[in-house]
Order: C-alpha cells, then sequence, then structure tokens
C-alpha cells in the first residue's frame, strides 16, 4: 500500500505556500544548476560562504541553507539567480583584458614590483661598481 502525502496550503494574507504534511515548510524544488553557481561563487571566495553571501548581497542564512539543501522558495530562488548573474557578470569583465593588454595590477602590486626593480637596479651599480676595470690605477702603474 503506498503513502499517501497530503499537502495543505498556508495563507499569509498575501501569498499562499504549499505545506508538505508533518512539516511546517513550504514544499520546494532542488535547483542544481543555481545551486552549482553558488558553489563556484563560494569556490572564489576560497571556500567562505559568508564571505560569497556578503559579495552578493543575500542574507547569510537563506544562502547556508541553499547551499546545504538545494532548495528555496521561488521569490528566493529568483532573486538568488539575479544575483549570481550579476556577480558572475562582474568577475567575467574584470578577468577580460582590456584591448589586448593583461588586467591591470593593483596599486599594491605595483609598489612591490618597483621597490624590486629599484633594489636590483642598485645592485647592478654595485657590481658594475665593483668591477670595473680602475683607469686611474692602471694609468698611475704605467708611471711610476
Amino acid at each position: 500500500m503506498a503513502a499517501i502525502r497530503v499537502a495543505f496550503w498556508i495563507d499569509f494574507g498575501y501569498i499562499k505556500l504549499p505545506l508538505v504534511a508533518g512539516s511546517n515548510m513550504p514544499r520546494c524544488s532542488l535547483d542544481e544548476d543555481l545551486l552549482q553557481r553558488a558553489r563556484a561563487v563560494v569556490a572564489m571566495e576560497g571556500g567562505n560562504a559568508a564571505a560569497a553571501s556578503l559579495a552578493l548581497g543575500i542574507n547569510r542564512t537563506k544562502f547556508w541553507r541553499f547551499l546545504r539543501s538545494g532548495r528555496a522558495l521561488s521569490t528566493t530562488r529568483a532573486d538568488m539567480a539575479r544575483r549570481l548573474d550579476e556577480h558572475l557578470a562582474k568577475t567575467e569583465t574584470k578577468k577580460q583584458p582590456r584591448d589586448g593588454l593583461a588586467p591591470r595590477p593593483s596599486s599594491d602590486d605595483l609598489h612591490q614590483l618597483r621597490a624590486f626593480c629599484l633594489t636590483v637596479m642598485t645592485l647592478i651599480d654595485f657590481y658594475d661598481a665593483a668591477h670595473a676595470p680602475k683607469a686611474e690605477s692602471a694609468a698611475g702603474a704605467t708611471s711610476s
């Protein structure tokens, strides 16, 4: 004999949500595509779901629950899909080179590169001065 699941409706005045029998949770379908994109954003944030939810502008608890179950209300899913699309589009445009050039390094990276180049130039000057033939000593040796 097959078990029969009875669904109930709860009315919040402006929206009716189907409830699963024996549960206080609305019935939500699994969204694998959205879950995969959400996990990709978490991976971009170094595995930090709180940082990913902050970057997306989504409630941290809602985002964590969605990551755990892959299920959300249709309104939440639509909002999350919109925010994920916007975030992924922004990160893709940051990765694309400008006019065939590599992406612009950060200001800190440029300062570190400048300090490194100055150090290398100082070492080259020092090495050049230490190993250059001394014109004065060679001229003095022939005259004495």
